[in-house]
C-alpha cells in the first residue's frame, strides 16, 4: 500500500521553509482531516528511535509512503504493512507527538486510512 503525498508546500511545515530546513520536516495528513508533523532521519540511525511512528518512503513524483508503522520502546517495529518495502526505502521519517501506544496507533490508522 502507498500514500502518495503531493510535493506542495503545504505538506512543510512554513516556519521550516523559512529557515531552510524545508526538507527535514514533513506533514502527512490523515483521512481525519488532522495533519501530523514528522522528523527525516537518517535510515542507518533507525536503531536509536523509541516510543515513534516510522514512515518509510521513495522519492517518486513526490514522496510516497512505502511503510508506516511504530517503533516500540524496544526499538522493535510493528508491522502493519508489507515489510519487504522497506529495502526501496530511500527516505525515513518520526513522529514522536503521540505520547503512548493507542495514540500512536490512532495516528497510524488515520494516516493508513487516508490511502
Amino acid at each position: 500500500m502507498l500514500i502518495k503525498t503531493d510535493p506542495i508546500e503545504d505538506t512543510i511545515p512554513h516556519s521550516a521553509a523559512e529557515l531552510g530546513m524545508a526538507e527535514q520536516f514533513r506533514y502527512w495528513q490523515g483521512g481525519s482531516g488532522r495533519r501530523y508533523l514528522f522528523t527525516e532521519v537518517p535510515l542507518d540511525a533507525l536503531r536509536h528511535y523509541r516510543d515513534a511512528i516510522l514512515v518509510l518512503t521513495r522519492q517518486e513524483d513526490g514522496r510516497s509512503v512505502l511503510w508506516i508503522g511504530e517503533i516500540d520502546q524496544m526499538n522493535r517495529w510493528t508491522n502493519p504493512w508489507d515489510r519487504r518495502q522497506i529495502r526501496r526505502a530511500d527516505g525515513a521519517y518520526v513522529h514522536f507527538l503521540a505520547g503512548n501506544r493507542d495514540e500512536r496507533r490512532r495516528v497510524i490508522d488515520d494516516i493508513a486510512e487516508a490511502a
